[in-house]
């Protein structure tokens, strides 16, 4: 045992236990003798200490691991290493004569210089890059129905939306994890239809 303290713990225990027992239980107060000098009934004590002293000492160490094997068990995702990530931002060039550009899983992206280090990223999965940017998102309700509305718009005034040959398209939903999730089980479980209405052209 190498904290004494346990020890010291456990003697005090006893002896603060056996003190409410007498008070409780005056007539077996003779059978307990309070101020004994019994050697024999002292190292008995003693032992008791230095065992239940171990006992607690072993607990009170393997509380960590006890509350790691815990939290791998209900939240394993949590215990899991987690390397650093970014959130990149791709634009197409105003002047880019391409449509779309595809991105490959695995393209090194390199931070700005930050204390003279940079840092290298790579992107986790395929993006395809189209001229468009989301503009507003609205959410009604028409009748029994819940709508959710995107208005997407090109970034370039020669294109609309009918030329571009969009195969399909990722949504970032948020850095908030309980709105991200409530959205993505929205769109996953809970959706009945999709529309899309292009819009016309506007003259001028």
């Amino acid at each position: 045992m190498k904290n004494i303290f346990y020890f010291r713990k456990e003697i005090d225990y006893l002896q603060k236990t056996r003190e409410l027992f007498i008070n409780k239980y005056p007539k077996l107060a003779p059978f307990l003798a309070c101020n004994s000098n019994d050697p024999d009934v002292e190292r008995i004590i003693e032992s008791l200490a230095i065992l239940t002293a171990k006992i607690n000492e072993e607990l009170d160490g393997n509380i960590p691991s006890l509350a790691e094997s815990l939290i791998n068990i209900l939240m394993p995702n949590y215990t899991n290493s987690l390397p650093s990530f970014c959130i990149q931002n791709f634009n197409l060039k105003p002047d880019s004569k391409d449509n779309n550009v595809f991105i490959p899983r695995h393209t090194s992206v390199v931070s700005s210089p930050v204390q003279s280090v940079r840092c290298e990223f790579r992107t986790i999965y395929d993006v395809m890059l189209y001229p468009l940017k989301i503009y507003n998102v609205d959410v009604g309700s028409e009748g029994k129905y819940t709508t959710f509305v995107i208005d997407i718009e090109t970034t370039q005034d020669h294109l609309t939306i009918a030329d571009i040959n969009i195969k399909y398209l990722n949504l970032y939903l948020g850095n908030e994890i309980y709105t991200a999730n409530t959205l993505l089980l929205w769109l996953l479980q809970y959706v009945k239809e999709i529309i899309t209405i292009p819009q016309k052209p506007i003259v001028k």
